[in-house]
């Protein structure tokens, strides 16, 4: 059993597809699994996925269109590992992600999730830094202090500030 499930819904979007998997192959440990979920995408996905032959990766190929939700419901759903994760398939994860946040979930029993915080990248590849910081002050991230927030169920369901994709669940 992986230490680690991460799971990618995607849907039509090959041509991002490939940086968010490269971010997981990329980690700074390899205890993991990763699981590509696809909503009966129509593009090039699925040739995209026989490129990856690593046994950690599992495709799951609806042939129809089953809905977001659905989607990502069913990497849930075969998920083995401990922890877990569900980031977009135009997302990717620096490279200590996963070591660090499971490090922590490792030594605090009780803490059920780690969230961290995120960057706007650009399209060369950029931390786009001006529009980090108005994405984080929309969704009020400055209320996230290292540790607990004061208020999670205004922090997460009010504000959403919560990032899921930077979010590693237990």
């Amino acid at each position: 059993m992986p230490k680690i499930s991460v799971c990618i819904p995607t849907y039509n979007r090959a041509h991002f597809l490939p940086f968010a998997i490269d971010s997981v192959f990329a980690q700074s440990i390899s205890d993991w699994e990763l699981i590509v979920c696809d909503d009966g995408s129509q593009d090039e996905t699925p040739e995209l996925m026989k490129r990856y032959t690593d046994p950690r990766v599992r495709y799951i190929r609806h042939p129809q269109n089953v809905g977001k939700s659905n989607n990502m419901r069913s990497g849930y759903e075969v998920a083995t590992g401990t922890y877990f994760i569900k980031f977009d398939d135009d997302d990717r994860l620096t490279p200590e992600f996963l070591e660090k946040t499971s490090q922590i979930l490792d030594s605090n029993s009780p803490i059920d999730f780690v969230g961290t915080d995120h960057w706007i990248i650009d399209a060369d590849n950029q931390r786009d830094l001006e529009f980090t910081e108005k994405n984080s002050q929309k969704w009020g991230r400055a209320e996230l202090a290292e540790g607990i927030p004061r208020s999670l169920l205004k922090t997460v369901f009010v504000k959403q500030s919560f990032q899921v994709g930077a979010t590693l669940f237990r």
